[in-house]
């Protein structure tokens, strides 16, 4: 602990797991975006240990911002929607992997999500979702 190492070293080792994480996200969503991909993109989960949570918890903001300057992209955030329940609720003994009810909270943050890009697509390609056929009806 002389001069404060550990601690230095820890919020080094915080920084560059962050920024690791972030310029991997952004390469992967352009890479999808590029293709003429819609990417969904979840923000990270909770996790159990303080420092992994921390990491998480630092990249909502700056990933949101990341995802929002690439078109057709969409941001789903998770993370603020997890963090409102026990961890022992949402995640498993293990405190990485999420439990089957945090994964019904993940399910119920990204359906409505998934359902405004099908409309959305639907839209787009002259489609009526609710009778299984195009916009414009040919059949008279």
């Amino acid at each position: 602990m002389i001069g404060g190492f550990p601690h230095r070293y820890e919020e080094s080792c915080f920084h560059l797991a962050t920024e690791a994480l972030l310029e991997t996200m952004d390469r992967m969503v352009r890479m999808i975006s590029d293709i003429h991909a819609l990417p969904v993109v979840l923000s990270p989960f909770v996790f159990g240990a303080q420092r992994s949570n921390r990491i998480a918890r630092g990249c909502v903001p700056r990933l949101r911002q990341i995802v929002a300057a690439i078109p057709g992209a969409h941001y789903v955030d998770v993370y603020s929607v997890l963090d409102q329940y026990p961890r022992r609720e949402i995640l498993l003994a293990d405190g990485t992997h999420l439990s089957l009810k945090g994964h019904a909270v993940v399910g119920e943050c990204l359906a409505p999500v998934l359902a405004e890009i099908v409309r959305d697509q639907a839209i787009k390609n002259g489609k009526d979702l609710a009778h299984g056929r195009g916009l414009v009806d040919f059949e008279r």
